[in-house]
This record gives C-alpha cells, sequence and structure tokens, in this order.
C-alpha cells in the first residue's frame, strides 16, 4: 500500500496507507481473539469509545487551527481548553463507558500501585 500510495500522494498517502494497515491489523485481531479464544466484544461499546475519540480529535484539530494564534509556545490559553476537554473526556468515560464492578477494578489497581 505504501508503494502506491507515497509516490503519487507524498506524506498523506503514508498517513492514508497506515490508517488503512491498522483498521486491518484491528479487524483481524478481533476476527482471531473471537475464533481462536471465543473472546466476546461489546461492540455498542466500542462504537460508542470510537465516536468519542473522533470527536475529540476534531475538536482539538480545530482548537488548534482555528484559535491557536502561537504554534511555538508550548503551553498557550488553548491549552487549558485542551485539558478540559480531556477531563470531560475522562469524566464521560468514568461515569457512562465503565460500569461499577470496572469502575471498582480500576480503584483496586491505582490504590495497589499505590500502596495503600
Amino acid at each position: 500500500l505504501c508503494f502506491v500510495l507515497i509516490p503519487s500522494l507524498g506524506i498523506v498517502g503514508a498517513a492514508i496507507a497506515t490508517l488503512v494497515t491498522f483498521m486491518l491489523l484491528g479487524v483481524f485481531g478481533h476476527v482471531l481473539a473471537s475464533k481462536l479464544v471465543g473472546a466476546r466484544f461489546e461492540h455498542g461499546r466500542m462504537a460508542a469509545l470510537l465516536a468519542l475519540v473522533l470527536a475529540v480529535m476534531g475538536a482539538t484539530l480545530w482548537i488548534d487551527k482555528a484559535l491557536s494564534r502561537d504554534h511555538a509556545a508550548m503551553f498557550t490559553p488553548v491549552s487549558g481548553l485542551k485539558a478540559l476537554i480531556f477531563g470531560a473526556v475522562c469524566v464521560f468515560v468514568w461515569r457512562v463507558l465503565l460500569g461499577p464492578d470496572e469502575r471498582e477494578q480500576c480503584v483496586a489497581k491505582v490504590r495497589a500501585k499505590l500502596g495503600r
């Protein structure tokens, strides 16, 4: 795929080839895990998480393009907006996508790491 897309599209072709390759790896991994191991996937939650990731990616790209004037500075007022979006995403994942038992497991793992 790289040999076809990079000569004609350059860096965009490399990005497209990488995207397609990772999508295929994900699909094949999903199929193999289902067939060989019998793993069950919650497709609704996976779709919600994918939609969330795409929305956050789109929002941060828009913020960079529309609001950020100083691309050289490491921390700008736009960084605060991005941190707020990140916090909102974390809260959404914690409250909506994770079930009570999964939240308990996360808390237990963090406590174990902190030595509590």
